[in-house]
């Protein structure tokens, strides 16, 4: 589950369609003020408006409740397909990628990503999903759009 308020327009995320399979889609509405009460989980708050990229351009987008979104991990899969470059080996299990000036370190005993800027302060900031990295991408004013499998 993800909180409204770590959502944003623009981001890649998965939802439970109506036949319970996880489904890839993109953000294209938020509301932080709708809220329901859960049989299972209690008072909730939070939905969206979410665009699966198989969905026909002319239907709407489906309302779903942040319950029923989830994140979707970030892989060196993910990374290379959307141009990001191993450039260097850091470490066992340890490697650094580019893009634009971006750097990304993968550590595979963590299995997680860290952001370090192109001038290598001591400033990180730990990514696992998918999301995490499009907010980073757009406070830097780089193109934040990924390519995802639609499987």
């Amino acid at each position: 589950m993800i909180e409204a308020k770590d959502l944003r327009i623009g981001d890649i995320v998965r939802m439970t369609d109506d036949n319970g399979n996880m489904v890839p889609c993109k953000v294209v509405g938020v509301d932080m003020e709708m809220c329901h009460n859960s049989k299972t989980r209690g008072f909730l708050q939070g939905a969206a408006h979410l665009r699966p990229f198989d969905l026909p351009n002319d239907e709407p987008p489906y309302a779903r409740w942040c319950e029923d979104i989830f994140a979707i991990p970030l892989s060196l899969e993910i990374l290379e397909k959307n141009g990001w470059k191993k450039c260097a080996r850091i470490g066992y299990g340890e490697y650094r990628y580019t893009k634009n000036d971006i750097f990304l370190e993968y550590f595979q005993k963590e299995k997680h990503f860290v952001y370090q800027d192109m001038w290598e302060s001591t400033s990180y900031v730990c990514i696992n999903y998918i999301h995490q990295l499009q907010h980073i991408l757009w406070a830097l004013g780089v193109d934040a759009e990924m390519e995802v499998s639609h499987e």
